[in-house]
């Protein structure tokens, strides 16, 4: 919502039968964000968005790592923790990724599922299983580290 103030929400879907269904109406109050969330959407709309529409992913990622260590408590972190943590893997800093990813593993939020899935392809690229031939029927198999636990299914 671009701005505070008491909204009216209804949701359609689509049933079965390819007919629309509508909810009733609910109403919202979009209140403004206060003290250290006043000032991350502040550095949000005044520092990262101007550079994020220049497509400037190098400097990007220097300002939203400094966005991460500067707003911790802010309710926007750990979203902007998932925008740095995709930045690192466009720019083929998987380990950078990882770490940070690792730092909402276990927050539940909506990109719950996006991170755990980036977490799997990272610790694949990261740590490649080597298939050892000729092993023992009752040797251990061996199993691969990992930085962070991952959200589970």
């Amino acid at each position: 919502f671009p701005n505070p103030g008491r909204y009216s929400v209804r949701v359609s879907l689509f049933n079965q039968a390819n007919q629309t269904v509508m909810s009733n109406s609910v109403a919202i109050e979009i209140t403004q964000p206060q003290g250290v969330n006043q000032q991350a959407l502040n550095y949000i709309k005044t520092v990262l968005k101007p550079v994020e529409k220049q497509n400037k992913f190098r400097d990007l990622t220097l300002l939203q790592q400094q966005f991460v260590n500067n707003f911790r408590t802010s309710v926007y972190w750990k979203y902007i923790i998932v925008k740095l943590a995709s930045n690192y893997q466009l720019l083929g800093k998987f380990a950078e990724a990882e770490r940070e990813f690792c730092k909402v593993a276990t927050v539940s939020f909506p990109y719950s599922e996006k991170v755990r899935r980036n977490l799997e392809k990272l610790n694949t690229k990261l740590r490649p299983v080597a298939l050892i031939p000729n092993l023992p029927e009752n040797a251990e198999i061996p199993t691969i580290s990992r930085p962070c636990t991952p959200i589970t299914r």
